[in-house]
């Protein structure tokens, strides 16, 4: 049987790992099941602001569905990624399914998933979450071209009309599309990782 000293210890365990994951030290005494509260934190360089300029990266076509896609940022050490997706009313993005949590808001125009009974509108937010499974369409009715950024922790798996794969995406993908789209074009490519230093990282090819 666990006892409440036993809880406390892990507790207090789980709380030091969490905290030496952030870079903070701990200095707490369990013993006797009794934890001493006092901590101190050890000297943490935090990493600059990031500010994205609305038009420092290029807009690039994606699929078919008449959609464009905007690079904002990646962090190779969370999977983190943040785009920018917009297009004309009747516009669409193949269906998928998501790995991880997905946040969206909706910044111009209107915008919904095929297989959901809302429809977002300008200031609307969305959270998805991980093994969703959507169609995102910009119905006809939309007022004018939807605009909407999302916040993407991991990957997303394209479905081919047989329920396979088609394609995934991730951090890397947008790296890769982003820079192929700046060389294609003479535009200086933008270094995502932003404000991470740059890393060395594989692009997909």
């Amino acid at each position: 049987v666990m006892t409440v000293s036993h809880r406390t210890m892990i507790a207090g365990a789980v709380v030091a790992m969490a905290w030496a994951a952030a870079g903070v030290r701990a200095h707490a005494s369990c013993e006797g099941g009794s934890c001493d509260a006092a901590a101190t934190t050890a000297p943490i360089a935090p990493f600059e602001a990031m500010y994205a300029a609305h038009d420092d990266t290029p807009w690039f076509p994606f699929g078919d569905g008449g959609v464009e896609l905007q690079a904002r940022f990646v962090d190779p050490n969370t999977g983190l990624f943040a785009l920018k997706l917009r297009g004309p009313p009747g516009a669409s993005l193949g269906v998928h399914r998501h790995f991880g949590n997905v946040i969206a808001y909706t910044i111009a125009g209107h915008w919904r998933y095929v297989e959901h009974d809302w429809v977002a509108k300008r200031g609307d937010s969305v959270m998805e979450t991980p093994g969703s499974v959507h169609t995102l369409v910009i119905p006809e009715s939309s007022p004018e071209n939807a605009e909407v950024i999302f916040y993407v922790w991991g990957a997303l798996q394209f479905l081919a009309p047989d329920n396979t794969t088609g394609m995934l995406f991730d951090w890397r993908t947008l790296v890769h599309l982003h820079t192929a789209h700046c060389e294609a074009h003479n535009i200086d490519t933008l270094d995502l990782t932003r404000p991470r230093p740059k890393m060395d990282v594989p692009l997909q090819s």
